[in-house]
């Protein structure tokens, strides 16, 4: 019993790991459809909030660009005469400066935009995700976070909590590269803090069934251990019982034997009053055979556990006294004598005769 309980618990621990590992696949899988929409959405209002910008910004640095491409134009309409070492060095020395300038002022513009764009639409960002999550059934937190893997920078997250998570825990998908596609991809990170608590959530009706299962098991073999030991009581107590009976047939037995050989002597059979003494010590010995006869068929009531003892008041005197006399014809054929000496103050007590 304990071998096939111990297997059957083994079975279902495996039985809810599998579960778990299935539900597990089942929600990664959820949770990279919804953000393929996402990512796809988001990209969209990137673009179209780059466009926006990239106009306003040129609006707002028209005179810059004028002169980079004055600077530019100048520089590639009137070649200077590079004769010598020296003036290449000066002309690509006034290029590369033009250049860094125009790739400052851009690259400035590139990632305020991207900064900007993540923090002005926080809440729709957040709205987005939690809705497409949830056309998904998947109601638990998340994080969210933008990582640059440019300069290795975090640049927008939604509440900070879980740096160290986004970056080691997350879904992470590519968002499209805007304004320089050689550049690398921002990248979306996604955490969820209690996913795992979320996943055996869904499996709570199984869990809850395995339970039952398991205390109705356990309840079994509590069970079956309980009347395994009461039914080995029982046995032991019937055991007991049989063999104080068959020591106790022998006493009553011999006794009568002993009287019946006394009661052929001649001698007793002048004696009136011997005479009746021994017939009397057969007659009891005979009602205590009887007795001892309905206790072995009452010991069948021990399988049932109803062994029911007949109680009276009993004076123990009285019993010591008849024990005596049916002992006594046993001791004296054998030499020995009994003498009592009772004085018990207390001698009457409460239980069964027999």
């Amino acid at each position: 019993v304990t071998l096939a309980s111990c297997g059957l618990l083994l079975v279902q621990v495996y039985w809810i790991r599998n579960a778990i590992l299935v539900r597990q696949a089942m929600f990664n899988r959820d949770v990279n459809q919804a953000m393929s929409h996402v990512v796809f959405t988001l990209d969209n209002l990137r673009y179209q909030s780059y466009f926006l910008n990239s106009k306003n910004f040129y609006q707002k640095n028209q005179n810059a660009f004028a002169l980079f491409d004055s600077i530019n134009s100048d520089l590639i309409t009137h070649q200077p005469t590079l004769n010598s070492v020296d003036d290449i060095t000066r002309f690509l020395k006034k290029r590369n400066q033009l250049n860094k300038a125009y790739n400052k002022l851009f690259s400035s513009f590139q990632n305020t935009n991207n900064i900007n764009f993540f923090t002005a639409h926080q809440t729709a960002i957040d709205s987005l995700i939690s809705n497409t999550l949830q056309k998904k059934h998947i109601w638990t937190t998340f994080e969210y976070g933008i990582y640059n893997p440019l300069n290795n920078t975090m640049i927008f997250q939604k509440t900070g909590k879980y740096p160290e998570s986004l970056l080691n825990k997350s879904f992470v998908y590519n968002l499209a590269p805007i304004g320089n596609n050689l550049q690398f991809p921002l990248k979306f990170l996604l955490f969820f803090p209690k996913e795992q608590l979320f996943i055996v959530s869904t499996l709570y009706k199984l869990l809850l069934v395995s339970m039952l299962l398991f205390l109705i098991l356990i309840g079994s073999f509590s069970f079956s251990i309980y009347i395994i030991n009461k039914q080995k009581r029982l046995s032991v107590m019937k055991s007991d019982l049989i063999n104080n009976m068959t020591h106790e047939f022998k006493t009553p037995i011999s006794t009568i034997s002993l009287a019946c050989e006394v009661l052929r002597d001649e001698t007793v059979k002048k004696s009136p009053e011997l005479f009746q003494n021994y017939i009397s010590i057969i007659g009891e010995e005979n009602s205590r055979l009887e007795t001892m006869s309905e206790h072995i068929l009452r010991s069948a009531t021990l399988d049932n556990g109803k062994l029911k003892l007949h109680k009276d008041i009993l004076n123990v005197h009285e019993l010591v006294f008849k024990a005596v006399d049916r002992k006594k014809l046993n001791v004296e054929s054998k030499g020995g004598s009994i003498t009592t000496d009772l004085h018990a103050t207390l001698s009457m007590v409460n239980g069964d005769k027999t």
